[in-house]
């Protein structure tokens, strides 16, 4: 209820499709053999494993967890993000924005770290937006390499660090309601199956200037964020942020 309200009050999108479909999930799903929470897009609903005795807690636990998810649903409506490398990762990166965006509104979290609730130990978190492992462009892993299952399809979860980083660094600049605005337009509308992380610039710098108008500081602070993560940056700016 809370993620389909975020985008009904913020975005004015009638659950992930736009048009009302019924959200459905399954909770205690597989037990102790999936540790996990997962979109199933064929049957559009929502599985989340039971947790453990020792790590986890309930999967459904988490709200930024639950958002990272349903926002798969929302992309696979709409830009169709190809889950393989840069268009991978960037639909990974915005499932972990609005997983946390989600958050933020209900006040259910402080931070940009995923899934900390997840976590029995209280300190453990599943990715940080603000550093990630892989937060610059140069460090983008299995580039130009077949990409499988086995390398996360060229490392989605990895290299999403690179546009979380600049996400949170938006964030800071203009705040998370023109953020979720910026994001939303070009996710969901100026996107394609194939975008990379070029476009992905190109692409939130359009929809600022759409939202905002031509030459707005906050169109700067957007070239400016993903410049900062190696994103389109001269090889003058690149250098100055390594």
């Amino acid at each position: 209820d809370m993620v389909y309200s975020y985008y009904a009050d913020k975005h004015q999108r009638d659950s992930i499709d736009g048009k009302g479909v019924q959200i459905r999930s399954v909770v205690n799903f597989g037990g102790a053999d999936f540790p996990n929470a997962a979109w199933y897009r064929e049957k559009q609903l929502m599985l989340y494993g039971f947790g453990d005795d020792a790590t986890y807690n309930d999967f459904a636990s988490p709200l930024d967890v639950v958002g990272h998810e349903l926002t798969h649903g929302v992309t696979a409506h709409t830009s169709a993000l190809a889950y393989v490398s840069e268009s991978g990762a960037l639909n990974e990166s915005y499932s972990d924005v609005f997983g946390k965006l989600t958050a933020f509104q209900v006040g259910k979290t402080s931070d940009w770290k995923l899934g900390k609730e997840l976590f029995k130990d209280g300190t453990s978190f599943i990715r940080d937006m603000e550093n990630p492992t892989i937060g610059h462009y140069k460090d983008f892993k299995f580039k130009g390499v077949p990409c499988h299952r086995f390398n996360d399809f060229c490392g989605v979860h990895t290299n999403s660090g690179i546009p979380n980083r600049a996400a949170v660094i938006l964030a800071k600049k203009i705040g998370l309601e023109k953020l979720g605005k910026i994001y939303y337009l070009t996710l969901t509308q100026l996107l394609r199956s194939n975008s990379d992380f070029l476009e992905a610039k190109a692409q939130s710098e359009v929809a600022c200037t759409q939202l905002y108008g031509e030459g707005n500081e906050d169109c700067q602070a957007v070239k400016e964020a993903f410049e900062e993560v190696g994103i389109g940056a001269s090889t003058e700016e690149e250098a100055a942020t390594i």
